[in-house]
């Protein structure tokens, strides 16, 4: 009976410590595409837009890590932030692939405020090319729901 008693109360405790924080849309229907992660949207950056035609509608579940905040205003809330990964290249290169997330909700203002470095899993839907600060192609969608690892 201890035994039983102290597997339920470890169950229990490793429950509550993996909680994640979760901000957006609880519940939604769309279309999910997981065919597609961070690495192969960044990679649709150099191609043209008549290819990102067909992912219009769908919802992409990408995982990776939050970067710079590059531009935000208040009025309309809007915020600009990107998600990176990395992709090995052999054993020795590491490639770095950067999206864009556009987050047009006032729930998340205060998240991404320090938030560089740590990792998220995004919900995002509606990508579309836009050039960043420097002219070059890249991808952004647009943020539905994230769930921030502690």
């Amino acid at each position: 009976m201890k035994t039983f008693l102290i597997i339920v109360f470890l169950i229990g405790f490793g429950m509550i410590s993996a909680q994640e924080v979760s901000l957006g849309e609880q519940r939604f229907t769309t279309e999910m595409n997981l065919g597609h992660d961070i690495s192969s949207l960044a990679r649709l950056s150099g191609q043209s837009d008549t290819n990102l035609n067909a992912l219009r509608g769908q919802t992409f579940f990408l995982h990776g890590s939050i970067g710079a905040v590059v531009a935000e205003t208040e009025e309309p809330y809007q915020l600009v932030v990107e998600l990176l990964a990395g992709e090995w290249q052999g054993t020795k290169a590491l490639t770095l692939h950067r999206i864009f997330l556009l987050v047009d909700d006032p729930v998340f203002a205060e998240l991404f405020q320090d938030s560089e470095g740590r990792q998220v899993s995004a919900f995002a839907y509606e990508p579309q090319l836009v050039s960043d600060a420097t002219g070059r192609q890249v991808i952004m969608l647009r943020l539905r729901s994230l769930l921030l690892d502690r």
